[in-house]
């Protein structure tokens, strides 16, 4: 990640508040619904994050193992953080997976994944 594409994270106080400054390792995207991309910076209505996202890590060595955290440091209200940190997810020993083809002729009948 360029340091172009942290700016949105040093402005919004993401870095400093929530995490110190690091150099990405690693290629990282969340999309919900299919189309509605994450991008640093960007907001999305509760309605877009209510379902599941699909989270995909990119990196050469599919031996790390590596850990997904999502916290609210506005919790319960960006107003009135007294809380602070909340936890929504912790998923750890997650490793990095190629994208395989499941695609199959239509012809070739039912398959088992």
């Amino acid at each position: 990640m360029a340091r172009g594409a942290m700016e949105p994270l040093i402005v919004g106080r993401v870095v400093g508040e929530v995490v110190e400054m690091f150099n990405p390792s690693v290629r990282m995207s969340v999309t919900y619904n299919s189309n509605k991309q994450v991008s640093n910076g960007h907001e999305l209505m509760p309605a877009v994050v209510a379902s599941r996202p699909r989270v995909d890590i990119g990196g050469d060595d599919l031996r790390t193992p590596y850990t997904l955290i999502m916290t609210d440091p506005d919790y319960p209200s960006p107003s009135d953080p007294y809380l602070k940190e909340h936890l929504h997810w912790y998923v750890p020993f997650l490793t990095v997976c190629y994208d395989l083809n499941t695609y199959y002729p239509s012809s070739t009948g039912s398959h088992r994944f």
